[in-house]
């Protein structure tokens, strides 16, 4: 709209252009925050996967040699929490992991830390660069089966009590 020579300034001229200017930061953080919060929550996820992976990579190093003499299910000190990180490591190379052997009352148990980070894309305009998320798990040493199945001759047969 182009304005007659001589006419006033109307006071609101220009008001939609400023406006413009001051919500456009707060759109472009709003979009980063729904673009680099999915990629976060993806992220998450990741690392409770890797987490629950990994503990059990670790329990399937067993001391063979106190298995055979005791029956139990031990695992090697060093080698279960290093084949839980190695695991980590093959699969998520960045990924820092923590893992140590447990004890708990029913045996032994191989725990794992994972910390993943996440380069941002819209988020570093603000200064967010990187994301962190963290996973933990734990995994059981056990042998054989350990639930109780039902005997064949406990099923009911119709005539029989």
């Amino acid at each position: 709209m182009t304005r007659r020579p001589g006419a006033k300034a109307h006071p609101q001229d220009g008001a939609a252009a400023v406006l413009l200017l001051a919500l456009t930061p707060a759109l472009l953080a709003l979009a980063g925050l729904v673009l680099d919060g999915g990629s976060a929550l993806a992220a998450r996820q990741r690392s409770a996967d890797l987490a629950e992976q990994a503990p059990r990579a670790g329990v399937n190093r067993l001391d063979t040699s106190a298995l055979r003499a005791t029956g139990a299910a031990a695992l090697d000190p060093t080698a279960a929490p290093a084949a839980a990180c190695r695991y980590v490591h093959t699969v998520e190379p960045d990924a820092a992991c923590t893992a140590m052997l447990l004890a708990t009352p029913t045996g032994q148990a191989v725990g794992v830390h994972v910390r993943t980070s996440t380069p941002t894309v819209l988020l570093g305009l603000i200064g967010v660069n990187t994301l962190h998320t963290d996973g933990a798990a734990t995994a059981q040493a056990v042998i054989g089966i350990r639930t109780a199945l039902p005997s064949p001759w406990r099923l009911a047969v119709p005539g029989r009590h």
